[in-house]
């Protein structure tokens, strides 16, 4: 039985292999793909939200300090710039970007702190 075995799986593997060579169509060329030009000019955005909680220390005086209070604002940005690409591997460009915030908050504050009843944080 093993011997039939043997012999049955050894005339697949060789009749198998002599009919696949013998296929009358063959498989097209797979596409190339053309390669990326980076040149040109790039206009991006980013906008966001920002909250949190703050405490502020005074460190020349112990025991100085706020109330943890609040703060929440936006921010956001852009960018924008424009590249050539002068070789395959090759890119060179210049860009500008900017960016902005308007995040605050404000809390009591302890009389030896020294900014008055309220403090407050302000990002720009």
């Amino acid at each position: 039985m093993k011997k039939l075995f043997v012999a049955a799986f050894a005339a697949f593997g060789f009749f198998g292999s002599a009919f696949a060579a013998d296929m009358p169509v063959k498989a097209p060329m797979a596409p190339v793909a053309t390669p990326y030009n980076w040149s040109g000019l790039y206009v991006g955005a980013v906008a966001g939200g920002a909250w949190g909680s703050s405490v502020q220390y005074f460190t020349t005086a112990p025991g100085g300090s706020t109330d943890r209070y609040n703060i929440q604002g936006i921010n956001g940005g852009g960018t924008i710039d424009y590249n050539w690409q002068f070789d395959p591997h090759w890119v060179a460009g210049i860009e500008v970007d900017f960016s902005g915030a308007h995040i605050k908050g404000a809390g009591i504050s302890s009389v030896s702190y020294g900014c008055g009843i309220e403090c407050s944080t302000n990002v720009n």
